[in-house]
């Protein structure tokens, strides 16, 4: 069933098939979708448990991972197979309205870029939350710049420091840090090309 999921996504998100040619199994995939979507908003509720019980133990292990993981791709899948019922549909409507409200970020993310991508509209509050977040500010730059919507990244955090820092934050592996503090920035020469290099502590 994954791996049909999995190859009917690649198609409709690909345009080689169309909503009209999967009408009749939409109640399923809708059913289907519920399911995952109700699981997700359960392990947002006990990641905030998580959180508040002991701000500095929260790190998932590597088995809990996994199994997000799996439920995030699977909610991507279907977010794609239910997008073309999106303006015709109040309970598809309402289904992409929890994924913006879900408190995994990567999860918002896609979502958002999902929508955008098919010229469907997405509150600026969510564009700006996730550019304020150094753990995702970068990934949202790149990806708004690979569907040619780039205007919509918050200007403030558009500069070299703040995506330095992003970059810095999301390629580290275990614990949050603590705080990351901008030092300076030096000039380097590598053959032909010349930039600088942004300094952290």
């Amino acid at each position: 069933k994954e791996n049909i999921r999995s190859l009917l996504t690649w198609l409709v998100d690909s345009g080689y098939v169309k909503s009209k040619d999967y009408d009749f199994y939409f109640s399923k995939i809708y059913f289907d979708a519920k399911i995952q979507l109700k699981k997700q908003l359960g392990k947002d509720e006990k990641q905030s448990q998580r959180k508040s019980e002991d701000n500095n133990n929260n790190t998932p292990n590597e088995e809990t991972q996994k199994a997000d993981e799996e439920s995030y791709n699977e909610l991507g899948d279907y977010a794609i197979l239910l997008m073309p019922y999106y303006d015709h549909s109040i309970s598809v409507h309402n289904f992409f309205d929890k994924l913006l409200s879900s408190k995994d970020a990567p999860l918002r993310m896609n979502t958002a870029i999902l929508l955008l991508r098919n010229k469907k509209i997405v509150a600026d509050s969510i564009i700006q939350q996730l550019a304020a977040s150094d753990q995702h500010r970068a990934a949202l730059l790149k990806m708004l710049r690979s569907i040619q919507r780039e205007d919509l990244f918050p200007s403030p955090y558009k500069n070299q420091v703040d995506i330095s820092r992003s970059l810095l934050v999301s390629g580290h592996t275990g614990e949050d840090f603590f705080a990351v503090e901008y030092v300076q920035k030096l000039p380097i020469q590598y053959k032909q090309n010349s930039g600088y290099v942004y300094f952290f502590r």
